[in-house]
């Protein structure tokens, strides 16, 4: 009994914090029986509870408290659990049950009172930037706060801290930072890191990252509500070189509604800036600025999403530029960091008849130039890939037509033939049979092509041929040739002659006439030999030049494309081995072109009601007729 009296003695001076001789309690409590130590141990648990309960100061220097008291009485009394011989163990000491016990129940007596007192050191930190809480734990107080349940009257409390604090800020910025020059742009950037609750956490640190995220969308919101940060702002830095603060503001550590608010408001600014300029160049320019790497990638982005939006409201003019960047790339090489750019007009205007067809007749006018395949080949392969199937195709074709034009008489002959049927309108198929020379040399062509059942369209439209003109020469069209030799015949030809044999009519005769070599009529009804007619000097760069007319573009007219797609690969499939199943042909195209059984059935039937193709019912198959 003495032994246990003195044991308690020592182990309330332990609670108290007083200094004890462990080595003497230790060597009591050895001593004592089973049932002796747990009750010494059940006295020990409630006077701990007494003495936490009856502390008078902050909830957070109790939590401190018991923490402590609990790390050396779980020492203290560790040998309590110590039992020699065979008498059964004590289970774990509740040392550590007892002290949560005592400081969650006082945390639920001051929960009201705590959090008002957090809602008032948040306020404090926000007006100064000091440590909230200087005297407790902000820490810890809400800790315990959330462990009995409260954080949600938490969250409330600093969300209206912030909500109430943050107009104070919002009209400190506007009063004393505008936007009339970049200066003022720059200063409003640097005072917008420091306002609390955006990207500054000063003195509230131990916020929890849940409510701060809340905070930052809250005041985020505010502040874009408030057109805080304008266009005029971003304008100001775009045009003074202002690279180095848009890049930092680019890199804020915001919530995602902000980052999107301000990527929202940069884009306007950026759509701003091009206004006066060509998007393409101005954009540019954006993207040529040194943006650190994270930087670069959003403006690469941003500028891209702006560029997409003018080519929709401007398809035929990016075609252009897109065209003429090709046609450059011919001569050339274009600036790598241009190609991105081409890409995106490629990727939006590939698909439109006006783009393609105007590809069509600039690749044709360099090839007549004599410009190397290889590199027209190498000047559309920067944007090739996003091109869609027929359009590759139709290019191929194209190029390879050209590859294999029948060239004669030592050059001074060159005629084209194709079998794509994808001619613009502008360079329709067109056979001039008035020129018995030409008629002969391409029947003698039709009639060897045919033993390999190869079928043969004339373009004449883009041969040429050329010509003795006194001591020097000329090239020209085959409709070109076909009016001069009607001059050199009967020395006046019928505009509706030339109207009803060539289509182009307009095209080819635009260079004679502007060279004088022919001239209208005074009724304007007849062509007939200009001043320059017999001048060697005037006939010189006579191509005609083929420009397609602007046009919309609707979707039954993007259907052409699959459907010419579908026949030029019919046709040549067809050429190479016929006849074929037509079950194995149609599963292929379908899987190939990723178009519809019915869409390439429909074409089967149009190509074999134009007799270009056989249909064998009984075996199904499909055979090609040259």
């Amino acid at each position: 009994m003495q032994q246990t009296e003195q044991a308690w003695e020592l182990i309330k001076q332990e609670i108290d914090g007083s200094r004890i001789n462990k080595l003497q309690l230790s060597s009591i409590l050895n001593k004592l029986s089973l049932n002796e130590r747990k009750n010494i141990l059940k006295l020990a648990c409630n006077l701990i509870s007494r003495s936490l309960k009856q502390n008078e100061v902050s909830l957070s220097e109790i939590y401190i408290r018991g923490k402590k008291m609990r790390k050396r009485l779980s020492t203290v009394l560790s040998v309590l659990n110590i039992q020699p011989g065979q008498e059964k163990h004590l289970p774990k000491l509740p040392i550590y049950a007892t002290v949560k016990r005592a400081v969650l129940k006082l945390a639920e007596e001051k929960a009201e009172n705590e959090i008002s007192e957090i809602a008032k050191d948040v306020t404090s930190a926000i007006r100064s930037g000091l440590p909230a809480n200087k005297n407790n734990n902000l820490k810890v107080q809400i800790l315990l706060l959330k462990r009995i349940g409260r954080m949600a009257d938490v969250e409330k409390e600093v969300l209206s801290a912030y909500r109430e604090e943050t107009p104070y800020f919002i009209a400190e910025i506007k009063s004393v930072y505008g936007s009339e020059n970049v200066e003022t742009a720059q200063e409003k950037i640097e005072y917008l890191k420091k306002i609390p609750g955006f990207l500054c956490w000063a003195g509230v640190e131990a916020l929890p990252s849940e409510i701060k995220r809340k905070i930052q969308v809250q005041v985020g919101n505010t502040l874009f509500m408030e057109n805080v940060l304008t266009e005029r702002d971003i304008l100001l830095l775009l045009r003074e070189n202002g690279a180095n603060v848009l890049s930092e503001l680019l890199q804020f550590r915001m919530d995602q509604p902000s980052k999107l608010k301000i990527r929202d408001i940069f884009i306007k600014a950026l759509d701003e800036h091009i206004k006066k300029i060509n998007a393409f160049d101005g954009l540019m320019q954006v993207r040529l600025i040194q943006w650190p790497p994270p930087v670069g990638r959003k403006i690469k982005k941003m500028t891209r999403k702006i560029l997409k939006i003018h080519i929709k409201k401007s398809p035929n003019e990016y075609s252009k530029l897109l065209i003429e960047k090709i046609k450059r790339e011919v001569t050339e090489k274009l600036p790598k960091e241009e190609v991105p750019f081409l890409r995106v007009i490629a990727d939006e205007v590939s698909s439109t008849d006006y783009f393609e067809n105007n590809l069509v007749i600039m690749l044709v006018d360099e090839l007549l130039k004599g410009a190397p395949v290889e590199q027209v080949k190498n000047s559309i392969r920067i944007v090739r890939n996003k091109w869609k199937y027929a359009l590759k195709r139709r290019v191929d074709e194209l190029i390879n037509d050209f590859v294999e034009t029948e060239t004669l008489q030592d050059g001074k002959i060159s005629l084209i033939r194709t079998n794509s049927f994808r001619w613009p309108k502008s360079i329709k198929s067109l056979n001039i049979p008035g020129i018995p020379e030409i008629s002969e040399i391409k029947r003698e062509i039709e009639k060897s092509k045919r033993r390999k059942k190869i079928r043969i369209d004339w373009v004449d439209t883009l041969s040429v041929v050329e010509i003795q003109i006194n001591s020097g020469s000329a090239i020209l069209t085959l409709p070109q040739y076909w009016i001069v030799l009607k001059l050199c015949d009967i020395r006046s030809v019928l505009i509706s002659d030339v109207k009803s044999a060539i289509v182009t009519y307009k095209e080819q005769i635009a260079p004679l006439l502007r060279q004088n070599i022919v001239e209208m009529s005074k009724d304007s009804l007849c062509l007939e030999p200009g001043t320059n007619f017999n001048n060697e000097s005037a006939w010189t760069d006579l191509l005609p030049e083929f420009i397609e007319k602007e046009k919309e573009v609707h979707e039954e007219k993007k259907k052409l494309l699959t459907n010419l797609s579908i026949d030029s690969y019919l046709t040549k499939e067809l050429k190479r081995t016929s006849p074929q199943k037509k079950t194995e042909i149609l599963n292929r195209i379908v899987k190939l072109q990723k178009v519809l059984p019915k869409q390439v059935d429909q074409r089967i039937s149009v190509l074999t009601q134009r007799e270009l193709l056989s249909y064998n019912a009984e075996e199904d198959t499909l055979s090609y007729l040259p």
